[in-house]
């Protein structure tokens, strides 16, 4: 993204660019769509993938209402196809390679 883009969101119905920082219900994505800020029940806020650098992906929509999302960690999830997620990859990738030099440094 760059500065002075405009970031969308969908209302549930209608569809949007699959473009980063755009958030819309996993049952409008495409499959294998990076994501984060994933909410785990509808209108309850994002709770997975908020960290620096994090990523999760899409990888199966079912006929029964819910998505399969890949997290970071390796474990697949499943989340209701009605909760909402951010499109892209969030800033900031190499924050866990950072070296702190000495122990005050972590405080």
């Amino acid at each position: 993204m760059q500065a002075g883009d405009t970031l969308t969101s969908s209302d549930g119905e209608e569809v949007v660019d699959i473009r980063p920082g755009n958030a819309m219900p996993l049952a409008l994505m495409p499959i294998g769509t990076f994501i984060h800020n994933i909410e785990l029940l509808p209108g309850q806020g994002g709770k997975l993938c908020r960290a620096a650098g994090t990523t999760a992906s899409l990888v199966k929509k079912g006929d029964d209402g819910y998505a399969i999302v890949k997290l970071p960690s390796g474990e697949q999830r499943l989340v209701l196809s009605k909760c909402y997620a951010t499109v892209g990859v969030l800033s900031n990738r190499e924050h866990q390679n950072r070296k702190l030099g000495k122990a005050g440094a972590k405080r």
